[in-house]
């Protein structure tokens, strides 16, 4: 399958997992969200804990969902027709007040991409994104305190993790496995319109719906069971944090100034209702 084919398919896969056909009288919320590294408020994840077994499981895959630690992000009306209210989440007022006097230029840079890249997604079919410049490149940690999915505690079980079952479809077309979101970093895709080096796993996206970027992975159960127990866990997902916005600022006055990352590790201490043995 060429770049082009995979390209189509994944996008093709994220509008069937996102969009809603409203009905003759209802109303379908469309909210999407272009946020940057300046939004993230610290590492800490938040995890989400299922209220019952059957939402803990996807299909043959033990689920793990998390929330990030964000701020100065706001959430604004931009469309209205009969069947469709269109909302998103961008950087907030405060956001670009950090720039000082270059702050309205920031702004009026950021809402010219935003409108480019969103226009190249309404191309491809699209009308949901969900995504914050957060790159993941591998290395992945998580430890337990109990065993789990046949690991002794203490061992690691990154090497198991895959990205969420919703999403093994992009995985069997692209041969790419964006492990903590939904989407892979694909040459020839959407995101090139961002200026974000290519050479990454994937870039931090939420749920299909949801309008907030996050982070969500899996293991496989294969013979295991899910078992009624308390196992406590620790995450670490080693990431770059693209500054996007003090890039752009960067460029206004030096159009060559290189991409600014920062390092950053993603962490959660959590604990589950269910083991897997």
């Amino acid at each position: 399958m060429n770049t082009n084919t995979r390209v189509s398919f994944f996008l093709i896969t994220l509008c069937l997992s996102s969009c809603g056909f409203p009905g003759l009288n209802n109303r379908v919320i469309n909210s999407c969200s272009f946020l940057t590294g300046e939004c993230l408020a610290s590492p800490t994840l938040i995890y989400y804990q299922p209220d019952m077994p059957d939402r803990q499981i996807y299909g043959e895959h033990f689920v793990f969902s998390f929330s990030l630690d964000l701020s100065n992000v706001k959430k604004e009306w931009y469309e209205d027709n009969t069947y469709v209210d269109k909302w998103r989440n961008v950087p907030s007022e405060e956001a670009f007040l950090t720039f000082g006097k270059y702050g309205q230029r920031v702004k009026n840079e950021f809402d010219r991409i935003y409108n480019a890249f969103s226009e190249s997604y309404q191309a491809s079919f699209l009308n949901y994104f969900s995504f914050i410049t957060i790159l993941y490149n591998g290395g992945i940690s998580l430890i337990a305190d109990k065993e789990f999915a046949g690991r002794k505690a203490g061992v690691e079980l990154g090497d198991l993790i895959t990205c969420h079952p919703m999403y093994h479809s992009i995985v069997k077309e692209t041969g790419i496995d964006p492990v903590v979101s939904y989407i892979p970093i694909i040459p020839g895709s959407p995101f090139e319109i961002l200026g974000i080096p290519s050479d990454y796993i994937s870039l931090l996206g939420g749920f299909a719906g949801t309008g907030i970027p996050g982070v969500s992975f899996s293991i496989p159960i294969e013979d295991k069971h899910l078992i009624d127990e308390t196992v406590s866990f620790e995450l670490n997902i080693p990431v770059k944090k693209v500054m996007y916005l003090t890039w752009i600022n960067n460029k206004l006055k030096e159009p060559d100034a290189p991409i600014l990352f920062r390092d950053e590790v993603l962490h959660c201490s959590f604990s589950t209702k269910y083991g897997l043995k």
